[in-house]
C-alpha cells in the first residue's frame, strides 16, 4: 500500500480527538475512516466533500482557482473485457489523488446533506458471519472473548462498556485468525490487544459514542510501549473498523 497517509500519526491524533472520528463521519460517511481522518486534517472546517464532476451533478460548481484536497484511492488493473464491481477483485496499489473539493469551495443550487448512516448491531454480526454466545468465561478479570476460527465471541454481562467490547471481540475474529488462547503469540499478545482496542476505539468515536473513550485509551496505554507500536499492523486496524462500521450500517428510508 502506498506510504502517503500516515497512519499511526492519524490513529494518535485520533485518541487525542475522539469527537473530530464522528464530525469526519457525518461529513464523509462514504469513504474509509482513514481518507475520513485525513480528509478532516487537510481541510480549515470539516465539511461536505465531493469531486468535481460529483459537485456538477447536483447542480454546483467549483470555483476558479479553488484547490482540491487528496484521499488515498484503490487502483484497479484493467481488465480485457469489462468486469462489474464485485468481479474485479482487490485493487493492483493505492494512489493518492487530489480530486475533492469542499463545499465552501463551490457555488449553484442549495446543498441538502445525506443523512448519516444509522448502526444495528444484529446486521453487523449477521453480516461478519460472528455468533455471539452466552459469556461462559469464570475469570473475574475477562470482559469478553473471541474464539477465532469458530467466529464466535461473548460479552460479559458486567462490562463496563459492553458495546466497545463487542467490537474489541469482532475486530480479534477478523484480525486474528487461528488464535487458540490468550497464551497464544502469532501475533505477540499485545499486539493483539492494540489492534482489537484500537479498532474498537475507532469504531465507537465514529458513531459519536464517546463515553467511556478514556478507559479504552487506558487500555491502550497498559499494553503498549514504543515495542509494540513497531510491530501494529495500523492499515489492517483500519481495515477491520471499516469492515464492522460497514457490516453495521443501515441506511435511513427516504421521507
Amino acid at each position: 500500500m502506498n506510504a502517503a497517509i500516515d497512519y499511526e500519526k492519524l490513529t494518535f491524533e485520533a485518541l487525542k480527538s475522539p469527537g473530530q472520528l464522528h464530525a469526519a463521519y457525518s461529513a464523509f460517511h462514504q469513504y474509509s475512516i482513514a481518507n475520513q481522518l485525513f480528509a478532516a486534517s487537510q481541510l480549515s472546517q470539516i465539511e461536505p466533500i465531493n469531486s468535481y464532476g460529483g459537485w456538477k451533478e447536483i447542480g454546483r460548481q467549483v470555483q476558479k482557482g479553488a484547490k482540491g484536497i487528496a484521499l488515498m484511492m484503490p487502483i484497479f488493473r484493467k481488465a480485457k473485457e469489462e468486469v462489474t464491481e464485485q468481479d474485479r477483485g482487490p485493487p493492483a496499489f493505492y494512489q493518492m489523488r487530489r480530486y475533492w473539493f469542499p463545499l465552501s469551495a463551490t457555488e449553484g443550487q442549495e446543498y441538502t446533506p445525506p443523512p448519516v448512516p444509522g448502526f444495528d448491531k444484529d446486521k453487523m454480526l449477521s453480516e461478519l458471519h460472528i455468533t455471539e454466545e452466552p459469556f461462559q468465561s469464570l475469570s473475574g478479570n475477562c470482559m469478553g472473548y473471541a474464539k477465532t476460527d469458530a467466529r464466535i465471541i461473548a460479552v460479559s454481562p458486567l462490562a463496563f462498556d459492553s458495546f466497545k467490547t463487542l467490537f474489541h471481540e469482532c475486530a480479534h475474529v477478523l484480525l486474528h485468525p487461528g488464535i487458540l488462547s490468550a497464551d497464544d503469540e502469532r501475533p505477540a499478545r499485545d499486539v493483539r490487544e492494540v489492534e482489537a482496542e484500537l479498532s474498537a476505539y475507532l469504531v465507537k468515536s465514529v458513531l459519536g459514542s464517546t463515553d467511556g473513550l478514556e478507559f479504552s485509551r487506558g487500555y491502550i496505554r497498559n499494553w503498549i510501549d514504543d515495542g509494540t507500536v513497531e510491530k501494529v499492523r495500523f492499515p489492517k486496524v483500519y481495515s477491520a473498523a471499516d469492515a464492522i462500521l460497514k457490516a453495521g450500517r443501515i441506511m435511513p428510508t427516504p421521507a
